[in-house]
């Protein structure tokens, strides 16, 4: 007799399958969304800072010239 068991069949062996396949799902999972976290948010917070040091001024610029504008028109 051979030490490897068949696979079961039926509802036991469907069970069995989709089991493995969720544990299977869930170890990809984590993994992804570890990896998501980490080079995700170095992304987001890198955008973030960048956007604060480059557009805040740009914006504040604009704004001082509208005002600017506005009194040199009335």
């Amino acid at each position: 007799m051979s030490s490897a068991s068949k696979p079961a069949g039926g509802i036991k062996g469907f069970l069995q399958q989709t089991a493995q396949f969720g544990m299977w799902t869930y170890e990809k999972s984590t993994t992804v969304a570890h990896w998501a976290y980490r080079y995700g948010g170095q992304a987001a917070f890198i955008l973030a800072t960048t956007s604060m040091v480059v557009l805040m001024p740009l914006l504040f610029e604009i704004t001082r010239e509208a005002q600017v504008r506005n009194t040199l028109c009335m």
